[in-house]
């Protein structure tokens, strides 16, 4: 250890103040966001989008609240590489994405171009972008922590004629699934650890804007 870091340590503010050394994760970092594209687009785990059969799982659940709504415009903050407003839009709605991945957001556009898609995506940090207004749903899935405060700036994107309908609506979901149960503890040496305490539970897909009422949970156990 160096007399450096020795210093650093040392002379440390106490309590620490959060985010004043920049952001832990570098999103936006090309090589980065390239490896975790390919992680966005796994269907092995659900560590980065989730798989998806429960993408297809939530993005029901918000279709449903859009029922009525002709060529509803939906908001997605902190969209990764677009796998719910594709969704969307081959549904006939219109997607905004803001994200502050270089490669997800290529490959979202990507997407847009191949399948003429009426979506957009744009390159921007959350907590400084702007988000615009109007919409008839606002998506935040998956959001880290610094971009917690993006929920409440998210209500105010909703159009001022909509907030009384019942799709309006901020939608929003856990960053982790959560672990149904600990593991149990083995007795015997060399016994495998069940699988049945990494299975994850749903997670409510919608809030009410500007409350925070949970609704129905996404069909067939999406989370």
């Amino acid at each position: 250890m160096t007399r450096t870091t020795l210093s650093a340590i040392r002379d440390r503010r106490l309590p620490p103040i959060p985010w004043t050394e920049g952001d832990n994760i570098p999103w936006q970092d090309p090589g980065f966001s390239q490896r975790m594209l390919v992680e966005h687009l796994s269907q092995a785990h659900d560590l980065a989008s989730r798989r998806s059969s429960s993408i297809e799982a939530q993005v029901s659940c918000v279709a449903e609240r859009l029922r009525g709504l002709d060529h509803a415009s939906v908001l997605d903050l902190a969209c990764g590489p677009g796998l719910y407003l594709h969704r969307l839009a081959r549904q006939g709605h219109r997607g905004y994405g803001i994200g502050f991945s270089p490669a997800a957001i290529d490959y979202a556009r990507r997407i847009v171009a191949q399948e003429q898609l009426d979506c957009r995506f744009e390159y921007a940090d959350l907590r400084h972008a702007d988000f615009g207004e109007g919409f008839d749903m606002v998506l935040l899935i998956y959001a880290r922590s610094t971009s917690s405060n993006a929920s409440t700036r998210a209500i105010s994107c909703i159009g001022p004629t909509r907030r009384s309908s019942p799709a309006a609506r901020c939608c929003s979901s856990r960053k982790h699934p959560r672990p149904s149960a600990a593991p149990r503890r083995q007795r015997r040496v060399g016994r495998q650890p069940s699988t049945a305490s990494s299975r994850t539970r749903p997670t409510s897909c919608c809030t009410s804007a500007p409350g925070t009422r949970r609704h129905a949970r996404p069909p067939n156990g999406g989370s």
